[in-house]
């Protein structure tokens, strides 16, 4: 069985990175990440120019693991669809001290330091960005959390980042817009396309996996 669709050669120059299938490791493979996987292959007949796909596995702030990255893998392979690289949200924490010190507006930065401080934890918008910016080659993946589904292939930074994802996130991912345009980092917000998808019907049920 061919798992992997067939897309243009790779450039460094060119080079765009399509985020997909986002799943919490607390919750089962459900309609949602089928929605992503058809959406992203209707698409993908349209696009002529180089890419690669990604996962972020969402495991942090998150319940007892339900699904592994693994067994994730597997029920993809039979919808005929495999990233070329994925990462764990959690590992992103790595770089969080790098996008804090790049907060240029004061308010923002007060916001999040305080957010952080007292809840001691991350909000989704900065991890978002984070994972953004990795995308994108404006934080350097120094600990390589960055995966390849293809050995010790190296992740090379993108020229623009698409998401594919549920209409669930569309408030995250406006906040997370807002953060990097409060960075260093600003001219990257225009780097960046979300494509959402609906998650209405089916999606409520999720998928047991054996």
């Amino acid at each position: 069985m061919n798992t992997t669709q067939p897309h243009p050669p790779l450039t460094a120059a060119a080079l765009y990175t399509i985020e997909f299938s986002h799943i919490y490791t607390d919750k089962e493979f459900s309609q949602a990440q089928i929605n992503s996987i058809d959406f992203l292959k209707d698409v993908m007949q349209a696009w002529s120019f180089p890419y690669e796909k990604v996962i972020l596995f969402d495991n942090y702030n998150v319940g007892p693991e339900t699904i592994s990255n693994d067994v994730f893998f597997e029920e993809l392979k039979k919808h005929e669809l495999l990233p070329d690289f994925w990462a764990f949200e959690k590992d992103l924490i790595k770089y969080a001290p790098i996008l804090l010190d790049s907060i240029v507006v004061p308010k923002v930065k007060r916001q999040y330091e305080t957010y952080i401080s007292n809840k001691k934890s991350y909000p989704c918008s900065f991890l978002t960005s984070i994972w953004y910016l990795m995308r994108l080659g404006f934080i350097e993946d120094t600990e390589s959390i960055i995966r390849s589904m293809q050995g010790d292939k190296k992740f090379v930074p993108c020229k623009r980042v698409v998401n594919i994802l549920a209409n669930d996130f569309m408030s995250v991912e406006k906040t997370a817009i807002k953060l990097i345009k409060s960075t260093s980092f600003e001219g990257a917000a225009d780097q960046i396309q979300d494509l959402f998808y609906q998650t209405s019907g089916k999606s409520a049920a999720g998928k047991t996996l054996v």
